[in-house]
């Protein structure tokens, strides 16, 4: 399964080593797996699927938000990580079949959501995936979109997919990849589909300020972090402690870059009780999102600062 697919296929955060190794530079820093987005946002709680191009000068498109669940069908992201940044696209020929993430309970800009899985009636073999009707069907196949440059970099990017695929890299990009506040383009020539253009904003590097992050029952979290300076980057913070469970959840928050967040403890009390596996972690992303809907499907792009948290659990 290619790496948009597991992106879609999960509906929350799966937090694995290719991320760590894009947000905290741990390893080799050699070109990232692709994972799709630091926290897999494809619930679009920010935003609707994208709607028709803004055009115009890089930048004056308004930001649209992400995807809606079951639309993603593409993803860009121009990646300012702790080592290294990249720009990156894994496209495919329609939308993976999915279902959105169950929203278990909500306090404030927090939710706490549990991954659903799609049920057939069979088990689906031969490669095949479960699809939204309880039937199996063939998962897409990897497409691209043509010609995809980025302008608004330090250095522009013009990127082709790789031979009879949707993939796209470029890991030669400048570190910094961008100015904070530089509006950024990307144009698409669109292969089989019309061309279409997405929009972002270079973002500060997020910065956390607490190292660890200790959960404790009955008790909120707070979670702080140097804030950015006034622009259209939101902050998403992801707390996921069942990373092995067939039907994970984690706690989900989207807010403004102000700084301070506090979790509620009665999420994190659900949270506790939903199930613990494999090694807690949380993420800090400063990003914008924006989207745009095709022939086949919504075409998101995000560009993003992340940083990883240790978790201690009670």
């Amino acid at each position: 399964m290619n790496g948009l697919l597991r992106l879609i296929d999960t509906g929350v955060a799966r937090l694995g080593c290719a991320l760590c190794l894009m947000v905290m530079g741990c390893g080799d820093e050699s070109e990232p797996a692709s994972t799709g987005s630091p926290s897999a946002d494809v619930s679009s709680a920010d935003g609707a699927s994208g709607e028709s191009d803004s055009g115009g000068d890089p930048g004056n498109g308004v930001l649209r938000g992400a995807c809606a669940t079951g639309d993603l069908a593409g993803l860009f992201e121009v990646a300012y990580g702790k080592n290294f940044s990249y720009v990156s696209g894994e496209v495919n020929a329609s939308p993976m079949p999915v279902a959105a993430p169950e929203e278990l309970l909500a306090t404030g800009p927090c939710t706490v959501r549990r991954q659903v899985q799609l049920a057939c009636t069979s088990a689906c073999d031969g490669g095949q995936v479960c699809g939204t009707e309880g039937a199996c069907v063939d998962p897409p196949g990897s497409l691209g979109v043509g010609t995809v440059s980025v302008q608004g970099l330090l250095a522009d990017v013009t990127m082709e997919p790789t031979e009879g695929t949707g993939y796209y890299m470029d890991s030669s990009v400048p570190h910094p990849p961008f100015e904070s506040g530089a509006s950024i383009r990307l144009d698409a020539t669109g292969g089989d589909d019309a061309a279409f253009t997405l929009y972002g904003e270079g973002v500060q590097k997020v910065e956390v300020l607490d190292e660890v992050w200790t959960v404790t029952a009955g008790e909120p979290l707070r979670v702080a972090w140097v804030p950015g300076e006034e622009s259209e980057a939101k902050i998403e913070v992801v707390l996921a402690i069942d990373q092995l469970g067939k039907t994970p959840s984690e706690i989900h928050c989207l807010t403004e870059d102000t700084g301070e967040l506090e979790i509620a403890s009665d999420l994190l009390s659900l949270l506790l009780e939903s199930g613990v596996s494999g090694s807690p972690a949380g993420t800090v992303t400063r990003r914008t999102v924006d989207a745009s809907m095709i022939d086949r499907g919504c075409m998101e792009l995000r560009v993003h600062s992340s940083a990883l948290v240790s978790v201690t659990l009670p």
